[in-house]
């Protein structure tokens, strides 16, 4: 009995609020759509401390894809700057050598788009186990990690 109270109650919200409806019906589907990319292009992200042993003990390169001037305010030692531009035009001369190895690519912060895409790039054109840096440099720099500014 009480199934069928909730079953009404839901009916007549929808019923009377078609708009507000609609609006969540397709908010859900574009979540489910998005993680359906997110899956598809397969990139993974790696924390601040595994990135670090990945970089002093398996050669990974550091791609740090922030604009020039983050980077000149600090980056992570040995880092090779390149913008998304450069990825997408396959100006990659710099990190070429890391192709089989592997790449971890650093944005600003987390979730940062540009180091999401600048990784979709990379692994489209062969770049093998490629990482994003979950946090960026601000997780990077609020564990107290080292950082270059030369």
């Amino acid at each position: 009995m009480e199934e069928m109270d909730l079953y009404a109650e839901f009916s007549a919200f929808f019923s009377q609020h078609q708009i507000l409806t609609i609006i969540w019906v397709v908010l859900l589907a574009y979540l489910i759509w998005l993680q359906f990319i997110i899956l598809k292009n397969g990139i993974k992200y790696v924390e601040s401390l595994k990135a670090s042993s990945l970089i002093n003990h398996e050669n990974y390169a550091i791609i740090d894809v922030r604009s020039r001037d983050d980077f000149k305010k600090g980056h992570i030692v040995n880092a090779i700057q390149l913008s998304l531009e450069d990825v997408k035009a396959k100006n990659l001369s710099l990190v070429e050598k890391f192709k089989d190895t592997g790449s971890i690519i650093v944005g600003k912060e987390y979730d940062d788009q540009v180091a999401y895409n600048a990784a979709v790039e990379l692994k489209k054109i062969g770049y093998k186990n490629t990482f994003v840096l979950n946090g960026g440099m601000m997780d990077w720099n609020s564990r107290g990690f080292p950082v270059s500014k030369s």
